[in-house]
């Protein structure tokens, strides 16, 4: 099991150390992006978010030289990183690991330790970005509750497959995830 001593190693587990320092970025940036997002008209929201994915999912096929994944990121990195997808993950609807798992792989993280602290960070952002959205008055509190405890299924579930997926798998599919997401929102953009 990963501690904060210690670098998370193939062994899985969430990196606590790394989720708390996006936690201070993610927390403000979420509850201003809900805010502007009643702002927005959808479609420029949802055209930006393809366009994010498509590009990352794009970049994390090429070919690259092999390189020595990173463990850690500085605090002031990842409080930025943090504060990004805090406010494009609010923003879009997204929850986090859309935005975080594509950053922290072209960042150089790992790919088990970025999909790890992804399923985390989505506490901070639903919390954070549903106290914004209720201030709008654009929640469903039903709804929000039953796709929040589908959501926590599908982590735990994913956090198993993910440990059993070696990296370089992982972040092809991570990819084609991305690409397939982006691609899914331009046609539901042009609709």
């Amino acid at each position: 099991m990963w501690s904060a001593r210690s670098p998370m190693r193939g062994g899985g587990g969430v990196p606590w150390d790394m989720l708390a320092r996006l936690a201070i970025g993610v927390v403000p940036a979420a509850f201003l992006g809900a805010l502007v997002n009643a702002t927005l008209p959808g479609s420029v929201v949802l055209l930006a978010l393809a366009a994010l994915t498509l590009f990352v999912g794009v970049q994390q096929l090429r070919p690259r030289a092999v390189r020595e994944a990173r463990d850690e990121l500085g605090t002031a990195a990842l409080v930025a990183v943090g504060a990004f997808v805090g406010f494009g993950s609010a923003l879009t609807g997204t929850g986090g690991p859309v935005l975080l798992v594509p950053v922290l792989l072209t960042l150089g993280v790992a790919p088990l330790r970025a999909v790890a602290v992804s399923q985390a960070v989505q506490l901070p952002v639903v919390v954070a970005g549903s106290v914004g959205y209720l201030q709008t008055g654009l929640v469903d509190v039903r709804l929000g509750t039953a796709l929040g405890c589908l959501a926590a299924l599908g982590v735990a579930a994913g956090a198993v497959v993910a440990t059993r997926i070696p990296a370089e798998g992982l972040r092809r599919i991570v990819a084609l995830a991305c690409i397939a997401a982006g691609v899914f929102l331009v046609v539901r953009a042009a609709v």
